[in-house]
């Protein structure tokens, strides 16, 4: 077995299933007011960004700080770039409504607050509608290393800035739509979380004939980005086939991953799987 690593990557992900599931709205409605975002729809929190702490902040910069310099030679290009694209402040909590004013425009995504965990059938319903569900409060400092539930730092840390580019926020609402439609395929909805796993949270890409990190899980995580380029994790090239057909654990560090040439190999990946399952896209 391979070796133990904290649960702080492992919840926000749709294989973790909620207790219950959200009132999905007749008809989704979002406020805005200043850095404060509400909304209607499942599991639905607010961000009151006023209600954030100057520990919250000094926590948030903590991690920020660190994770950013443990990236700048492992992590692809484009990510780095994303994270100053949209505006991530290493010193202050972002605010999901200046985080949408960045993404909507551009690749037409919205940060909604959740509550935590969320079924697979509501994590998707977002994503389907370019709502990204991000949870509006962060760890504490006593648990820097060690987190069970979802946070605000690998959700707008981890997750949010690749939404700032057009194939890979393409890519992941293309993928909810697909998961909607799978409902009640258990099978073909197991395949499904593998290809997130081992793209989204634990996803390699080739840049310059070296192998970077770009997975949600890496971005936020010292210790899982660097073992992912050692020698104890083997890389495999992508392959839809090969990624739906890998199982895997999520308490320990990963020990195959699989290496992509692009996020437009991955989009084209998906296109033709939903073709494959009978899904019009």
């Amino acid at each position: 077995m391979g070796e133990t690593v904290s649960d702080e990557m492992r919840t926000s992900h749709p294989v973790y299933v909620a207790p219950e599931l959200g009132i999905i709205p007749d008809q989704f409605e979002l406020r805005i007011e200043g850095q404060d975002t509400y909304h209607n729809g499942p599991l639905a929190d607010k961000q009151v960004y006023s209600e954030h702490t100057e520990e919250d902040h000094g926590t948030w910069e903590i991690l920020y700080r660190r994770q950013r310099d443990n990236l700048t030679d492992i992590a692809y290009t484009p990510w780095l770039q994303a994270l100053d694209e949209v505006g991530l402040n290493p010193s202050r909590i972002p605010s999901f409504a200046e985080l949408t004013k960045v993404l909507k425009p551009k690749t037409g995504w919205t940060v909604v607050p959740v509550q935590g965990f969320l079924s697979g059938r509501d994590y998707f319903w977002y994503l389907a509608q370019r709502l990204f569900p991000a949870v509006p409060r962060i760890r504490s400092r006593a648990n820097l290393e060690f987190i069970v539930e979802p946070d605000l730092f690998h959700d707008a840390f981890g997750h949010v800035p690749m939404h700032a580019n057009e194939v890979f926020s393409e890519f992941v609402a293309l993928y909810g739509r697909v998961c909607r439609e799978l409902e009640g395929d258990s099978q073909k909805s197991m395949e499904m979380g593998r290809l997130y796993w081992f793209t989204v949270e634990y996803g390699l890409i080739e840049e310059d004939s070296k192998i970077k990190v770009c997975g949600s899980g890496h971005m936020s995580s010292i210790k899982e980005s660097r073992f992912s380029l050692t020698n104890g994790c083997k890389k495999r090239p992508f392959s839809m086939e090969a990624v739906i057909s890998q199982d895997y654990n999520p308490h320990i560090l990963q020990e195959v991953l699989f290496v992509m040439e692009s996020y437009e190999q991955l989009h084209e990946a998906m296109m033709k799987k939903a073709a494959e399952y009978g899904i019009v896209v």
